[in-house]
């Protein structure tokens, strides 16, 4: 990968997401999300359950919903939208999937339409809404919506459209950490692939704006933390190298780690603290990562049983890595 000729690395792999989730860098035939099986099975019991509390918002909730897809399919698209958008706006069939499908292919049918400004706004609506992204969609291929996820790197693809980098960046981190990818419960390939999309695209943005420091920290913290599962970042490495030859990043680097400091939080955490090439790294310290069935961050040193959280372990633990030994 170089990045340094008119090849627009963002773009591209923007491009590259499109085998996820509708985007907007080439043509597709758009890929509507419908509601679990289970919803279709509900229309043939709607009368039997009408009498529970929500249910007639429910109920109009599929009818609109299905409605609409009836529409889409015929090529409706204005009437499509229309009863989405009302179904959205007077919160009908929030206790089902229909709801958040609806919420998605609203701003994902702008975007095929090119109405970008529609996208957006329903984009951000979303994020705003009460939808999970850990919602289950019964598919043990893809166990979760990631709605808000999938939302957030869509908006980064049209800002970087708009040329607005910044926005781009803003919005990638979010997807990063307020936003987390929800893969396959006890396997972590989806996420580990995930996450290292966005890391590749928040360095292209960050180049884009001539923030080249930051995007070698933006590498070299994911590097330094991402432990067993380092291969995943292969091209982000790749990336660093372009920036930085190896040889010159291990000896900042060894100097930054004689220089670092461990310090307490009032929580009782830690974070390893140091300057590398005139930026602050702080990198915080658990020996409780999250459980697995939560999104996986890359962004902090995972101790070991027994193991202390004191400067030389740390060090020690950072040079036996994958990373460390590229350097040399």
């Amino acid at each position: 990968m170089i990045l340094k000729n008119s090849r627009d690395y963002a773009s591209d792999t923007y491009l590259m997401k499109g085998t996820i989730f509708p985007i907007i860098f080439k043509p597709f035939s758009l890929q509507l999300v419908e509601p679990m099986k289970r919803i279709i099975f509900l229309l043939f019991l709607l009368p039997a359950t009408a009498s529970f509390a929500q249910s007639r918002f429910d109920s109009l909730g599929i009818q609109f919903f299905n409605q609409g897809m009836e529409f889409y399919k015929h090529g409706k698209i204005d009437s499509c939208l229309n009863r989405w958008e009302y179904m959205i706006n007077k919160r009908l069939g929030r206790s089902y999937d229909v709801y958040g499908s609806a919420f998605f292919n609203i701003p994902t049918i702008y975007l095929q339409e090119r109405n970008y400004d529609s996208a957006k706004f329903w984009f951000l609506k979303l994020l705003d809404s009460h939808l999970q992204d850990n919602a289950e969609t019964g598919d043990s291929s893809e166990p979760f919506f990631n709605y808000k996820h999938k939302s957030a790197m869509t908006l980064a693809a049209i800002y970087h459209l708009d040329s607005n980098y910044k926005a781009a960046y803003e919005i990638l981190c979010k997807a990063d950490t307020l936003y987390p990818y929800w893969g396959i419960p006890h396997n972590p390939i989806k996420q580990c692939n995930e996450e290292a999309n966005i890391l590749e695209l928040q360095v292209a943005e960050l180049l884009k704006m001539d923030r080249k420091e930051e995007a070698i920290r933006c590498i070299v913290l994911t590097l330094i933390t991402a432990g067993d599962h380092a291969a995943y970042f292969q091209k982000s490495e790749l990336s660093l190298f372009e920036l930085i030859p190896p040889g010159l990043l291990k000896a900042d680097l060894d100097k930054a780690l004689r220089n670092a400091s461990i310090v307490g939080l009032p929580n009782g955490n830690k974070l390893l603290v140091l300057n590398l090439r005139g930026l602050s790294y702080q990198i915080p310290i658990t020996s409780n990562p999250p459980p697995d069935h939560i999104p996986i961050y890359w962004k902090f040193i995972i101790l070991k049983k027994q193991q202390v959280a004191d400067k030389t372990e740390i060090i020690r633990m950072i040079k036996a890595g994958d990373f460390y030994s590229h350097l040399k």
